[in-house]
Order: C-alpha cells, then sequence, then structure tokens
C-alpha cells in the first residue's frame, strides 16, 4: 500500500489507483458501508455509500 499524506487511518487500503477504502464494516463499524478516499491529484474526495456512523473518528486529526 502507498502511503498517502491525507489518509492517516491504518487500515487505509488501496483498491485501484488513487482509490482507497477508509472505512466499512471491518474497518470502522459494522453498520458502516464502504467509505472511499480519492485521492484527485490536487484534492483528496471522501466518498460515502453508506450511513457512516463513524465520520468523527475517520475525520478526526490522526
Amino acid at each position: 500500500m502507498e502511503e498517502l499524506p491525507i489518509c492517516k487511518i491504518k487500515s487505509c487500503k488501496e483498491q485501484a489507483e488513487g482509490m482507497y477504502i477508509v472505512g466499512g464494516p471491518q474497518i470502522t463499524d459494522e453498520r458502516d458501508c464502504c467509505l472511499y478516499l480519492m485521492d484527485g491529484g490536487t484534492e483528496p474526495a471522501l466518498v460515502d455509500a453508506g450511513l457512516c456512523y463513524s465520520i468523527r473518528a475517520i475525520l478526526a486529526p490522526r
């Protein structure tokens, strides 16, 4: 896994070039769906495909 300066989550896993899974049932909370961090080159984007009960934990400074 290539470390991104924007991805400080230990369980952050690169799924495809520039796309990292940062949340989901085995990562944050069983109720969360998939949460992705996209590296767009100039700005990162967080894509939430679920309810994201753990958003505060995910966005907290590390």
